[in-house]
């Protein structure tokens, strides 16, 4: 179970690390894909340093606890997710429902409940 889990925070963690590298390096295929709209070098840039800070952070916290062991670096990870999930929940109230983000809300939380039951058998804390 142990070992499962670990390799599933491994592929999360890989998951976001590419996207991180994806949003640093092709910012425009980035925003076309992710339905966003940057106006100029501003919004570019608000693109790299937000959204591609976030999968930055979230990588580094497994990584860490892949590394380290250490449960409080999932725990981070998991905070993280649950704010994203947060907003993707308010835009879905807010906006509508759509199918794409309904997508990446059902993801978000299955990648939350892994972070949390590796936490929970993680021996260290």
């Amino acid at each position: 179970m142990k070992i499962a889990l670990k390799i599933l925070v491994g592929l999360i963690a890989t998951l976001f690390t590419v996207l991180w590298l994806r949003w640093m390096l092709q910012p425009e295929a980035m925003a076309a894909e992710w339905a966003l709209s940057p106006t100029g070098p501003a919004g570019m840039n608000n693109l790299r340093g937000d959204v591609g800070g976030l999968f930055l952070t979230s990588a580094v916290f497994c990584w860490l606890w892949l590394l380290r062991g250490n449960v409080l670096w999932l725990r981070a990870a998991t905070v993280g997710m649950a704010c994203v999930l947060l907003g993707r929940i308010t835009g879905l109230l807010v906006d509508g429902v759509n199918q794409a983000s309904v997508v990446s809300a059902v993801t978000e939380a299955v990648f939350i409940g892994v972070f949390l039951i590796a936490a929970r058998v993680s021996t260290k804390s």
